[in-house]
């Protein structure tokens, strides 16, 4: 986390009062009933920045619906998924160490990679 500044340069923020605009509208196409005003808010920010900016990037997610909205507005998505096993197939981290991080995100209740209930398929699906 000490290297973050110098890999991902300084945080973006809406600037423009179309941005602000931008990030209410999309918050809304996220909002369900019942939600507060700051749910969704961060989702809709980085859209509404990506869009109005034509940002050359990835937006990483693994929120459904936000994924949904992105790829609607042409927004390249990636999930923590396809995050971990690009680190894999990079040879940043061996597949033993990613088995343990995906047992330890089960375990919280974060998911796991589609298609990915054993060991064998996961063998499988980090290649």
């Amino acid at each position: 986390m000490d290297l973050a500044s110098e890999i991902f340069g300084a945080p973006w923020y809406p600037e423009s009062a179309v941005e602000h605009l931008d990030v209410q509208g999309l918050r809304l196409e996220l909002a369900q009933p019942g939600d507060d005003a700051h749910t969704h808010l961060g989702e809709a920010e980085t859209l509404a920045i990506m869009i109005r900016r034509d940002v050359d990037g990835f937006f990483v997610t693994d929120d459904g619906d936000a994924r949904r909205l992105a790829r609607k507005h042409g927004v390249q998505v990636v999930s923590t998924w396809d995050l971990l096993r690009l680190a894999s197939r990079c040879d940043f981290v061996d597949g033993d160490a990613l088995w343990g991080y995906i047992q330890t995100l089960r375990a919280e209740k974060r998911g796991g990679p589609p298609g990915v209930s054993g060991r064998e398929s996961f063998d499988a699906w980090r290649k």
